[in-house]
């Protein structure tokens, strides 16, 4: 046998012997291709780009003679039409700048180096050319792309010899003739009734969906597959429609709700929708007589509030969203579907959330006074699926930029803005995936509900039936026992019968909560801090309302989820707290009494689970109501993420039922911007206008909205700081940040609580066309001020250095390709020392902010230097929380790219040993009296009106600089990067670990912290 294994391993490596058992032939034509081959009208030549089989990691090795014998068959099927070679452009210069231009581009892939994550930069690209037409290049082939790449091949020679038009299937009401008109000069458009039971057209390579009427499973599980299969998706819906009329001298508006079936379809793809209405300063004027009033329900997105950086062209002008409700990102959810999202339109930063009021108001009762400041909010979203082979979804939170009146408005983009959206959802490349479909194989018929019963009948049954069978068969072979063995069996029998009578027992006791605490730590039980809360509980009456829809409308992963719940409020019970829990389940009750629980706060959620066939819609409660002495404190519990942290959620509510207080946070974030170099030179001088960024840590503030937390926005632009406000989280200063910054430390001055999280540079990885692609870093300035103001005057610098340390990590990021002067974004892996990993082992022992954390990804980090004379001589106490490894080093860096050397190691001292920087502080936690600054921190900087601190009575009056200061505390860390969406809530580092830790303690008593 072991002859016979060699002899073929010989014979195949001498003779390309190759043998396919599978359905699918990697290396053989199938029959279309076949024919398309052999009706060749010219020649094509094909040219494959691929690294050296030494330079590629291990899972790429087998790309190369794959794509060889491919390639080779190809050309036998041809009859001599086609023809290829293979290059390695890592061999020769020439080879690397032909390649360069003609648009192939190398690309970075992840692999594994002495135990640890790396990084290579290799070539794998397919170049197609056919005639006198234009090549087509197949890029960044890796094994995944194997089992479709020779329909790929074929599909895109088919483009190439016969170009067709998209097809649009548009399922939209009849107020959308214009769309129809705009859309049929550039697709066949396809009218569907996706509301009367209409099924996508087969041939349709995108889906317009305007305002749909119903969602049922059977919908949503045919548009998932629609996506699967590369065809693309844009959906347009809003909760409300708005009624404008004339009284007499003003004009009044009434918000009806309308149907908002599209809430299932975007929750399953990591969408919620706001449920109130938004509103923005920067709205539409409606003219009544001489008098011009605003209307903040039109909102008015101007070019800065756009980013279509990653399409060919931008809109480059206003677009309107008439009544629009935007989105909060569900990062869970999105990193389970494998999405990404791209904001492509957003709220001004003046926007306001506002109740939606039940009776026709005048415009002039819509004020942001009335409503709660709010970030800026996503209008339009793009989301891409981690397999490129997928569809991509589109979703606006308004259908009006679509309308009729409104598509071909002159004072608006529209139209431009939907030729944008077909360069990138119809273009050719997506046309091939559309054709060549995403998955590979057709998904198994639904089975009926007795087909279903009787699998499972069968599967339950087989192993029982098979242990019966075999008990008959041994005991007809078998002879008789001896009489000893007669009284083994009684004995088997009394332990079975005792085994039993365990089981019975505990099945017994376990509803009474009965339970062996073995670990030391008491891990099992409550903390002794929840204890003491329902201690203290005890003195008053606490009524508990468990509002769950019953367990089988339960998504599967909230059911035992719903368990823990009911066990855990028994556990308070047991530990003293006086609570009568009253179960409700209102499926059960009338259409009155829920709409009174909806009066109430409690609402219904929806969500959306894979299971068993296909995706299933649940809409179910879950909610806990806790009151007590006319308190009541309401905790929902939406999906499964948010029963996270539960004891701290029921004992945080239970404090605040005692105490009557809500811990307000105040959440200070700035959006990411381009440089001035950055705007002009990719913008400016082409005519457009550079795109000034969204929120990028709006998950950091729900979570700690949802985690019981009072949380207000604050606009660094014009900063007000509430009276009553318990801490301030201050994510990413930006120039110009003295208004921000006077704000805070008056507030740090007056005995506040603060969390300061900022970084130097953001590094940008960037490939150029006239550099052979070749992969530079260049670190992007955030310009945080810090380093600069107030800070160094009281012992306490950011050091503007990039920061390496040999413990990394690996992330992917998105890399910046320019083709032809015009960037192109595309995701990528990376593992370099940049990417620090900051190891549990140097985080402090002592602090509740660290305590249990695991390691933290603090990308693209700076590091502390702290002068602890001049700390002393202010009253303040450094304590450092996290540290760097010992291995570290760091590049001042002025301008340019990061030099290549410095990305593997320190530079070197005469005698060859590494100039190791040694370990450095990456979040420090500063306690005392903060002095206020001694000059003005916004001398110079722009006229955005001056920061203030709301008054309620002397309590809150500005601090005179003669005043003695109340100590304050301030954890300062030096990435912000950690907490942004892209990163949060990764499964490997919990970020919102870390923040929740810190708003915990700093905001909170510390037994409560504690937990």
């Amino acid at each position: 046998m072991l002859l016979l294994a060699v002899s073929a391993v010989q014979l195949a490596r001498n003779y390309s012997v190759q043998i396919e058992l599978g359905r699918l032939k990697f290396s053989r034509p199938d029959e279309s291709t076949r024919e398309r081959l052999s009706r060749l009208k010219e020649r094509v030549f094909v040219t494959y780009f691929t690294s050296a089989p030494g330079r590629m990691p291990s899972h790429m090795r087998r790309v190369e003679p794959a794509v060889r014998n491919l390639l080779a068959s190809f050309k036998s099927a041809s009859g001599g039409k086609l023809d290829y070679q293979i290059v390695d452009p890592d061999a020769d210069p020439d080879l690397a700048s032909y390649a360069s231009r003609r648009g192939v581009a190398p690309f970075r892939t992840r692999h594994v180096s002495r135990d640890a994550y790396s990084e290579k930069t290799v070539w794998s690209a397919l170049m197609i050319e056919y005639g006198a037409r234009d090549s087509v290049v197949i890029h960044a082939i890796g094994p995944e792309h194997l089992p479709r790449l020779q329909r790929v091949f074929a599909e895109h020679l088919r483009q190439l010899e016969e170009p067709r038009l998209p097809v649009i299937a548009l399922a939209a009401p009849d107020a959308y003739s214009e769309l129809v008109e705009v859309l049929s000069k550039r697709a066949r458009v396809l009218r569907v009734n996706r509301d009367g039971g209409s099924s996508l057209p087969q041939q349709a390579d995108l889906l317009f969906w305007i305002e749909p009427a119903t969602m049922g499973e059977s919908r949503l599980r045919e548009v998932n597959r629609f996506l699967e299969t590369g065809h693309s998706l844009v959906l347009t819906a809003s909760r409300h429609k708005a009624v404008i009329r004339q009284e007499r001298d003003h004009l009044e508006v009434l918000f009806r709700a309308q149907p908002f079936a599209a809430e299932p379809l975007l929750l399953d793809a990591g969408l919620r929708v706001h449920r109130d209405l938004a509103l923005d300063q920067r709205a539409e004027q409606l003219t009544i007589g001489s008098q011009t009033v605003a209307a903040p329900f039109l909102i008015r997105c101007l070019p800065y509030e756009q980013d279509f950086r990653t399409f060919r062209a931008q809109p480059n002008g206003v677009l309107s969203f008439g009544v629009p409700a935007p989105f909060e990102l569900d990062g869970a959810r999105l990193s389970e579907r494998g999405f990404s999202a791209e904001v492509l339109a957003t709220t001004s930063q003046d926007t306001w959330i506002q109740e939606r009021p039940e009776s026709p108001v005048s415009l002039r009762a819509l004020a942001p006074e009335r409503g709660e400041p709010a970030p800026k909010l996503p209008l339009m979203v793009l989301l891409r699926h981690q397999d490129p082979w997928r569809g991509l979804v589109l979703a606006c939170a308004s259908s009006s930029p679509f309308a009729d009146g409104s598509l071909r408005d002159e004072r608006f983009a529209h139209s431009r803005m939907l030729d944008v959206l077909l360069d990138r959802l119809a273009s050719s490349e997506r046309l091939v995936y559309a054709r060549v479909g995403g998955a590979e194989s057709e998904p198994l018929p639904e089975l009926t509900s007795s087909s279903r019963l009787l699998w499972r009948v069968v599967c339950v049954s087989s192993l029982p039936l098979l242990l019966f069978a075999h008990a008959l068969f041994e005991g007809r072979t078998r002879p008789l026992r001896r009489p000893g063995e007669v009284h083994a069996r009684r004995g088997l029998s009394w332990t079975a019968l005792g085994s039993t009578a365990v089981v019975i027992a505990l099945s017994v006791l376990m509803p009474k909560q009965l339970r062996w605490e073995a670990t030391s730590e008491k891990l099992n039980g409550l903390a002794p801090e929840s204890r003491r809360l329902a201690q203290q509980a005890a003195e008053g009456e606490i009524t508990v309302e468990a509002v769950f829809s019953p367990r089988d409308l339960l998504p599967h992963r909230v059911r035992p989820l719903v368990k823990k719940v009911d066990d855990l409020l028994e556990e308070f019970r047991h530990a003293g707290a006086k609570m009568s829990v009253r179960p409700i389940e209102p499926e059960r009750l009338n259409p009155a009494e829920r709409a009174e629980l909806k009066g109430r706060g409690i609402e219904p959620s929806t969500m959306t689970t894979q299971e068993e066939e296909g995706t299933t819609i649940h809409t179910f409660y879950s909610t806990l109501v806790f009151s007590s002495g006319g308190r009541r404190e309401v905790l929902p519990f939406p999906d499964a993420a948010s029963f996270e942290n539960l004891e701290f959620r029921i004992a945080f509510a239970l404090w605040r039922l005692q105490t009557g207080r809500q811990v307000h946070i105040g959440f200070a974030t700035d959006v990411p911007r381009l440089t001035p170099a950055e705007a002009h030179e990719n913008y400016q001088l082409k005519g457009l206008f550079a795109p000034a960024g969204s929120d990028v840590y709006s998950l950091a503030r729900d979570m700690v909205r949802q985690s019981g937390f009072r949380v207000t926005h604050i606009n660094p632009r014009q900063p007000v700081i509430p009276a009553d406000m318990d801490l301030l989280v201050w994510l990413q200063p930006r120039r110009p940040a003295g208004l921000m910054l006077e704000a805070t430390v008056r507030y740090l001055h007056q005995g506040g609580s603060v969390v300061i999280a900022a970084q130097h540079f953001n590094m940008q990885s960037r490939q150029y066309q006239g550099q052979n692609f070749g992969t530079v870093y260049w670190p992007q300035p955030q310009s945080p001020e810090l380093e600069a103001l107030y800070f160094p005057e009281i012992g306490v610098r950011l050091v503007r250095e990039v920061l390496f340390d040999e413990l990394k990590t690996q992330v992917t990021v998105e890399s910046q390709r320019y083709r032809e002067g015009k960037p192109e974004l595309e995701r990528m892996p990376s593992a370099l020392p940049f990417l620090i990993r900051a190891a549990a082992s140097n985080f402090s022992a002592s602090s509740p902010i660290t305590r249990g954390l695991g390691d933290q990804a603090f990308i693209w980090a700076n590091y502390f230097e702290l002068d602890d004379k001049r700390l002393g001589e202010q009253g303040i106490r450094a304590t450092p929380l996290i540290y760097t490894s010992d291995r570290t080093w760091s590049y001042a860096w002025k301008g340019g790219w990061i030099p290549d050397a410095l990305l593997t190691g320190p530079a070197r001292s005469e005698d060859g040993t590494p100039r190791w920087l040694g370990r450095r502080a990456m979040a420090v936690l500063l306690e005392g009296s903060f002095p206020l600054p001694l000059t003005s921190l916004v001398a110079g900087q722009d006229s955005t009106p001056a920061a203030h601190v709301e008054t309620h009575d002397k309590a809150e009056r500005p601090v005179q600089p003669g005043k003695s200061p109340a100590p304050g505390r301030l954890l300062f860390v030096d990435c912000s990067e950690l907490f942004k969406n892209a990163w949060l809530g990764g499964p490997e580092f919990r970020g919102d670990h870390f923040l929740l830790n810190a708003v915990a303690t700093l905001a909170l008593p510390p037994d409560l912290a504690s937990l």
